[in-house]
């Protein structure tokens, strides 16, 4: 299990939503270019197995790719929870990116909550609140990762949540 979650309430759609983020890789009617093309299905032969590194330069796209993975996760998943970390200046960002060009909010959970939460790189004590979303994401995840050993802080408690999480999308 991890952390109390039984492995049989993770999403076990994992492979459809990869085959989904191919065909989208492959749809020239979404604006993508060849670099973002590529990426897209790179993300899809990793995911089912694995979480994922997105290292990239600025600008290049890696917003659109989490943004693509998350909606696929919901068009296959409904009902699931995403995670998403990122720094305190760019929770808006993200916010107005993921209802206005992703639509997550045609996805609602129960009680009729986004099926998404953006805690800020600050705001760690909130982390916790992220136990048992199926997917994490954390932009410029370098920025949190940074600490001076395993034990500290915030290295420390994003581990913890790493841990607890069945798919992870780090973004740096």
């Amino acid at each position: 299990s991890l952390r109390g979650i039984s492995v049989s309430q993770t999403f076990q759609g994992w492979r459809t939503v990869a085959a989904h983020l191919k065909k989208l890789a492959q749809d020239t009617t979404i604006v993508l270019n060849d670099g973002q093309r590529w990426s897209l299905r790179k993300i899809a032969a990793r995911l089912p197995e694995n979480g994922l590194v997105l290292a990239d330069e600025v600008g290049m796209g890696k917003t659109i790719q989490a943004g693509f993975v998350m909606r696929q996760l919901l068009l296959d998943g409904p009902g699931r929870r995403i995670g998403v970390i990122v720094p305190d200046a760019l929770i808006a960002q993200w916010r107005a990116e993921l209802l206005d060009k992703f639509y997550l909010d045609d996805f609602p959970v129960a009680g009729g909550a986004l099926p998404f939460e953006i805690v800020g790189h600050s705001e760690i004590t909130r982390w916790g609140e992220l136990i048992g979303v199926e997917l994490l994401v954390i932009d410029e995840a370098h920025l949190v990762a940074r600490a001076n050993g395993p034990k500290d802080s915030p290295y420390r408690e994003l581990a913890s949540l790493a841990h607890a999480t069945p798919r992870l999308l780090m973004l740096s």
